[in-house]
């Protein structure tokens, strides 16, 4: 025997002239949740369970990008060499998608976490550009 789930939804569409890229944002990260629930939904019904630490070490490896990142954009401020941390910056912007949308698994989360540190201490490593003034003071920060 085999069971059978119907997964119904409606979404309301906005008015004339919306936004294509932002419906599409909308159903693509719809087919992600709906498949990571179909994924809990047939673990359970076989009888199995995700362990209790997954969902805390997910967390933790998605603030440790998202605080990479925030690195990265302290850096592009306050380095006069801004061109590697805003490349870093925007790896991490990047990580963070794929991290929320994708949902890799937690070995592919970690290593995106191992390269974007590697990067993070390559960029504060590298000595400043003394000829060149500081990106903060040309933004009035």
């Amino acid at each position: 025997d085999h069971t059978r789930l119907i997964v119904r939804f409606r979404l309301q569409r906005p008015a004339a002239g919306a936004n294509p890229v932002l419906t599409a944002a909308m159903m693509a990260g719809g087919f992600v949740m709906q498949q990571r629930m179909l994924h809990g939904l047939k673990l359970r019904a076989e009888g199995g369970a995700e362990p209790a630490w997954l969902e805390a070490a997910e967390i933790a490896l998605w603030l440790a990008t998202l605080v990479i990142g925030l690195a990265a954009g302290g850096l592009y401020l306050f380095r006069a060499d801004w061109p590697w941390p805003l490349a870093l910056a925007l790896s991490a912007a990047a990580a963070l998608v794929a991290l929320t949308f994708i949902q890799p698994e937690l070995w592919v989360r970690a290593a995106v976490n191992v390269l974007l540190t590697a990067g993070l201490v390559l960029a504060g490593s590298r000595p400043a550009l003394a000829a060149a003034p500081r990106r903060a003071e040309s933004l009035g920060v």
